[in-house]
Order: C-alpha cells, then sequence, then structure tokens
C-alpha cells in the first residue's frame, strides 16, 4: 500500500511496482457456537464479491483489483 501510495504521489518518478511482497486472505474469527453469524458473513462476503462491491472497496483502499479469496 505504501508504493501505491508513493506512485501517485510522485507518478513521474523513477519507481516501477514490479511484484506484489505478500498476498494473504484475511480472516475474521466467530466463536464456536455462532454457527448463524459464520453463514451470514460467508454469504454477505460471497454476495458483495459477486456484485463488484468488494472489487470497488479493493480498488479505493488499496489501489488494486481484488485478487483471488478463498471459497468456502
Amino acid at each position: 500500500m505504501l508504493a501505491n501510495q508513493s506512485l501517485k504521489v510522485r507518478p513521474d518518478g523513477d519507481m516501477a511496482l514490479k511484484f506484489g511482497f505478500g498476498r494473504q486472505a484475511n480472516a475474521m474469527t466467530v466463536r464456536k457456537d455462532a454457527f448463524e453469524l459464520h453463514q451470514w458473513l460467508n454469504n454477505t462476503i460471497y454476495y458483495m464479491k459477486s456484485n463488484g462491491e468488494l472489487g470497488e472497496i479493493a480498488r479505493k483502499w488499496i489501489g488494486s483489483p481484488l485478487h483471488e479469496l478463498p471459497t468456502f
């Protein structure tokens, strides 16, 4: 993210984003007995990914498209 910000501030600078340093899926945790909440979160993320909302959020805050997410 810092590299993306640097490129925005100095687009004419001698910098190039060559590769992603690391890619890691993030996760939310819920109590083991919170099955309904777990399902709701999975369905909400699936819906947001399907309708493009999650991709728009990634472009806004990270500056790049959403990478592949693990499936459940």
